[in-house]
Formats: C-alpha cells, sequence, structure tokens
C-alpha cells in the first residue's frame, strides 16, 4: 500500500474525494411536434364526435349545388326556377382510450439523488406529444384509433392526390403541380408537410440547367451561402418525422390547409401515481390516460404529394 495520502487510491485516501453526481440526465432530444398545432382542434363530452356536412363534389366553386335561372317577367312554370337542394351527411369520429405505465421501487423514489419522478412525468408528456402527430398524419383508423391524413390517400372523402415527380424522385414541376392544387379560396393558411431529413434534403439538392440550386435565397446566390429558405413556392414548410421518405408509390409531402383534420379530445393526458397496488413488492406505479381521436373532414383543404415508381 502507498505511503502516499492521494485521491487515485481508495485506500489512500480516494474515499475522502467521491465523485460528484450532477442534477441533471444525458439523453437525446425528443424530435420536434409541430403538426398537431396545426389541426382544428375540439373537445367532445362523449366516446365519439358526429359532424354535420354539407355533401358537395362537382366543384371548388360553389358549396351546394343551389344555383340561379333566368326566367324572364314570367316565369314558364312554377318550377322553373326551382335550386337543387343542399345533401347533408356527417362524419364521425370515434375516441380512443390510450395508457402508459411504469413501475419503480419505492428505495429507487427515496434515494435517488435525481428528482425520478418529475423526469418521468416530462417523459409521459413528450411521448404523448409525439403520439399525437403521428396520428395525425399516420393514424390507422383500427379499433377507433385516429385516421391519419395519409390512412387511404385519394380514396372516398380522403385527400386528392398530385403526382410530384417520376420513378421515385421529387422534381420542380412536382412541387408546382401540388403548390396548385388546394383550391384559392384556402391560400392564406397553406403551409407544406415533409420530414426533414430526406425530403427536405432531397428539394434542397434540386438544381436548374445551369446547376444552381432551386431552393435558394434569390437569384443572386447559388443556394449554399445563405440558409435554408423558410418559404418553399411562397408558402412556409413544416417538419415532421412521421412523414414517409420519396420511393416507389410514397407519399412524401403533404400541401394545404391542415385545419382540414379535427382532433378531437376528451380527456387530456392525466398522470396518477398508485401506491397500494404494488405495495407488497415494495414498488409504485405511475400511470397515465387520455382519451382522444381524429380524422380529414375537409379533405379539399388538402392534397397528397406522390412520388411514382
Amino acid at each position: 500500500m502507498s505511503d502516499i495520502i492521494q485521491e487515485g487510491l481508495d485506500q489512500s485516501g480516494g474515499y475522502l474525494a467521491p465523485t460528484e453526481n450532477m442534477m441533471r440526465l444525458l439523453m437525446k432530444e425528443p424530435a420536434p411536434t409541430r403538426v398537431s398545432g396545426l389541426v382544428t382542434t375540439v373537445p367532445t363530452s362523449r366516446d365519439s364526435l358526429s359532424v354535420p356536412r354539407v355533401v358537395y363534389a362537382t366543384d371548388d366553386i360553389y358549396t351546394t349545388g343551389i344555383r340561379a335561372t333566368a326566367v324572364g317577367e314570367i316565369p314558364a312554370s312554377a318550377s322553373a326556377h326551382l335550386a337543387t337542394d343542399p345533401v347533408f351527411g356527417q362524419f364521425m369520429i370515434p375516441v380512443q382510450t390510450w395508457m402508459l405505465s411504469s413501475r419503480v421501487t419505492n428505495d429507487m423514489l427515496e434515494d435517488s439523488f435525481f428528482p425520478l419522478m418529475p423526469w418521468l412525468e416530462e417523459r409521459y408528456d413528450e411521448t404523448i406529444d409525439l403520439l399525437k402527430d403521428n396520428q395525425i398524419i399516420n393514424g390507422s383508423g383500427v379499433n377507433a384509433q385516429p385516421r391519419g391524413i395519409l390512412i387511404n390517400p385519394g380514396g372516398t372523402d380522403e385527400p386528392a392526390v398530385i403526382s410530384i415527380g417520376a420513378t421515385s424522385a421529387i422534381t420542380p414541376d412536382g412541387l408546382k403541380s401540388l403548390k396548385f392544387a388546394p383550391p384559392e379560396q384556402y391560400m392564406m393558411n397553406l403551409r407544406w408537410l415533409m420530414n426533414y431529413n430526406t425530403t427536405a434534403q432531397a428539394i434542397d439538392k434540386l438544381k436548374d440547367s445551369e446547376n444552381r440550386y432551386i431552393w435558394s435565397q434569390g437569384l443572386q446566390d447559388n443556394g449554399i451561402a445563405n440558409p435554408m429558405s423558410t418559404s418553399l413556392l411562397g408558402f412556409p414548410p413544416t417538419f415532421s418525422v412521421f412523414m414517409p421518405n420519396p420511393g416507389s408509390n410514397t407519399y412524401p409531402v403533404i400541401f394545404g390547409d391542415f385545419r382540414a383534420y379535427w382532433l378531437v379530445m376528451r380527456v387530456g393526458l392525466s398522470i396518477q401515481v398508485l401506491n397500494e397496488v404494488y405495495a407488497e413488492t415494495n414498488q409504485k406505479a405511475i400511470l397515465g390516460r387520455l382519451r382522444f381521436g381524429g380524422r380529414v373532414t375537409e379533405a379539399y383543404r388538402v392534397k397528397i404529394g406522390q412520388t411514382p415508381a
């Protein structure tokens, strides 16, 4: 044993210089959640919400089939000016219950130098925020789960599909076709939705015939000297990790007014600490619960970009 008092050896004094523990954890940042803030959020007091609607799909100009007829001073008949009556329908948006839970020993809660319970509650909030964004985009609709925007592109009462490229790739002309697809009355709230790492990168690398980057700050630069523009063809882009990548018959870009999607909230996230359920095993249970549903209710506000095979 060394006769020098030093912290390098426990027996020589190292026990007197313990390691300092910081009141924080090293961990990844969660992916940003931006989509749920764009949609229409409505509360409900029941297990489903009925949304009345006018059924009209003839064009994007009128809202119903009602039209005026020129009849002259004396109509030819009492029915000459009868308009086509509006047709009504409804959407049903069911509500699903979601739960998540963890178990932790009492000893861990008592002895941990780190505030474990508040940290767990933050992770629950984070998980639910990500869940909502994912369900709005990709919800399966199975067993009362939300119907995502991409559940059945081009189907009945679902957003129409616009080709945005060829052979699994996005083209500038394809993006312009998607830009002009929504009716102009929704222009003030239109925006793009795509993932950042793959789709936005592919668009950012698009070049013109003179090998200049297209998604640039203007004609005075080559698209490298300045940061990525906050506007794509005049409308803001929003990024979500839950959007698919470009590929054969995929849907990597959505463009439109995302108020078309209704997120129906029955009960927001609640977190309970259950002290008795696992008391005999020296544990507590942390239980999270919420109820929500959703679907596209105004498909004409949104268009889905497809990269064909």
